[in-house]
């Protein structure tokens, strides 16, 4: 695994970190974690910060997974998934900056064909392993999507009525190397 954190979605409004605390929130909008080209630069990064071996090529063949699992019930903001099969638009980058980092993740153009789906009350029993990003799928692509599921927190910007019903989960990243 090469990245793991923690997600509040205490105040999703004030955007990462929730009500001043270290955590990152919920995130309302459909995106995907890594673009084609962010995959590309976060495998650089890997190699640049002695995680992968400087001998690692990113020609090889390679995926980045996501397994999120809630900490408590989800009550709130579910995760929600957009079946690829109902994508017909090209996606898009745009740009994220936090204090110590700068990046950019990939969205999407809402459509009305678009289906989406989310397991109801989610318990930490649970997880859902699903691709961040899959460089095999790059070659013939012409929605640029590298293989990505795009996801949200539903109705993340609507905070929940009762405090006790706060979604709080963790996610861990992990790079598949294929042989």
């Amino acid at each position: 695994t090469f990245r793991s954190s923690a997600r509040d979605n205490r105040d999703s409004s004030k955007g990462p970190g929730g009500r001043a605390s270290n955590l990152s929130s919920a995130v309302g909008r459909a995106h995907a974690d890594f673009s084609p080209e962010s995959a590309r630069l976060k495998i650089d990064q890997l190699i640049h910060d002695g995680t992968l071996p400087s001998s690692f090529s990113s020609s090889k063949q390679w995926a980045i997974l996501n397994v999120w699992r809630p900490l408590n019930i989800v009550y709130h903001a579910p995760l929600c998934f957009l079946d690829p099969a109902t994508q017909s638009l090209p996606s898009f980058s745009y740009a994220l900056a936090y204090e110590h980092q700068a990046g950019f993740n990939a969205s999407i153009q809402a459509e009305s064909c678009h289906q989406w789906y989310f397991f109801d009350t989610m318990t930490p029993n649970e997880a859902v392993l699903f691709w961040n990003f899959d460089q095999r799928k790059c070659h013939n692509d012409p929605l640029g999507t590298g293989g990505s599921v795009y996801h949200a927190a539903l109705d993340a910007h609507i905070p929940p009525s009762d405090p006790n019903m706060v979604r709080y989960s963790v996610e861990v990243r992990i790079l598949i190397l294929f042989s």
